[in-house]
């Protein structure tokens, strides 16, 4: 009666295992500008079912994550919209080759590096 207990937790975790979702990550971004991010991660997710739509994770400074959603075109063109910060919006894009924080500050747009890497 033992075998068959230990051999029918064994299928359960297995399927379990196998239920779970493959993510795979695109872009990773630390060391952010921003007051209130501690890193960027964009993944796919094979649990999401509608094609093209990829994650975007911020883990925020305080501990907490908030997940969004980008679509693969606006990734491949460098232009991914994030979550506002104190009221002013922000996008995560690629300017020359490197990925940066633009945020709409009055009548101006700043720049904020990240470190990011494939």
């Amino acid at each position: 009666m033992k075998r068959l207990t230990k051999l029918t937790i064994i299928s359960i975790l297995a399927v379990s295992a196998v239920t779970q979702a493959k993510t795979t990550t695109l872009l990773f971004c630390k060391d952010i500008s921003q007051p209130d991010l501690k890193s960027l991660t964009i993944q796919e997710n094979s649990n999401i079912q509608q094609p093209g739509l990829l994650e975007l994770i911020e883990e925020h400074k305080d501990g907490s994550t908030k997940e969004l959603y980008a679509m693969e075109n606006d990734y491949e063109e460098g232009w991914i919209p994030m979550s506002p910060n104190e009221g002013t919006s922000r996008v995560l894009i690629r300017k020359e080759g490197k990925w940066t924080v633009a945020q709409n500050k009055g009548d101006y747009r700043v720049f904020n590096e990240a470190t990011c890497v494939k």
